[in-house]
Parts: C-alpha cells; structure tokens; sequence
C-alpha cells in the first residue's frame, strides 16, 4: 500500500511539472510573436521615415514643382513605376514588402508613397507626403518649400511629422 501511495504522489509531482512546463512555454512562445511584431513594426517605420526623406529631398530639389519632382521620382525609384493620377498633382510610388520598388501592376505593391501638391501660396509650393500600408498610415508629413519670386529656391524648407 505504500508504494502505490508513493508512485501516486509521483504521477502528481510528475503532472504539476509538466503543466507549469506547459505554461512556462506559452509564455515564453507569446513574447517571442510579441517581439516579433514589434520588430516588423520598428523596419515599417524606419523604412518610411527613409522613404519620406528621400521623396522630400526630390521634392525640395524640384523647388516643389509637380514636373520637376516626377521626373526626380523617376531618377530616384529607377525599379519602380510612377503613377500620375489627378491632372498631375498626385504621384504614386508603390513599394514591395522589402520597401523595394514595384511596378502599379505588382503583385506585391505592399507599401504605398503618395505626394499630393496641394497648391501654391504666394512663393510656396505645398505639399502633403503619405506612406502607408493596406490603408494604414505609417508617416505622413506636410512639405513646403519656399521658391521665391523668381523660383529659384531658398533653404526655408518646413517639415512637419504626423503620426
């Protein structure tokens, strides 16, 4: 009798063990998912805000203006394919899941860029700049670039981040 109460006790222990490995485990396994997404999240933003700077850069060197910027955009995503939609005001660079350029009729257009010239105010010309994916916005910036009277530009650039 007092082995099968020994070898009872046992199984006990035994199952106790094992259930806290149990548990022990699923913790373990749902903070590596956790930081897991969290670094798939922190290369989505670095790669936009990398993207954003370069898409202002050309649109700081174009003095803001629509033509000029497209064809910098051109030079600059020489992979990737330009869509100009809205009379030209609007130009389109999609990105794949390496933030690699793709063509518009990609299958893995996964991240989207999208420069809108929202006008001219006196001497600036203005800009809104989205980065986004499947609808999410991951940065979106407000561009001005001052071109002066005689639209040669001056370094009196803002920038304003959104998130």
């Amino acid at each position: 009798m007092h082995k099968s109460r020994a070898t009872s006790l046992f199984l006990m222990e035994l199952m106790i063990s094992i259930c806290f490995l149990s548990l022990t485990g699923a913790f373990c396994v749902r903070m590596f998912v956790l930081a897991h997404n969290i670094s798939v999240h922190s290369y989505e933003q670095t790669q936009a805000v990398l993207q954003a700077d370069s898409i202002e850069a050309a649109f700081r060197a174009s003095c803001g203006d629509p033509g000029e910027t497209a064809d910098a955009l051109a030079v600059l995503y020489q992979g990737g394919e330009l869509a100009k939609i809205r009379s030209g005001k609007t130009l389109i660079v999609y990105f794949d899941r390496k933030f690699r350029p793709a063509a518009t009729d990609s299958a893995d257009k996964t991240y989207t860029a999208e420069l809108s010239f929202t006008g001219q105010e006196g001497d600036t010309n203005r800009a809104a700049l989205t980065i986004g994916k499947n609808g999410e916005t991951l940065i979106s910036r407000d561009l001005l670039m001052y071109a002066g009277a005689n639209g040669s530009s001056a370094d009196d650039t803002g920038r304003e981040d959104r998130k």
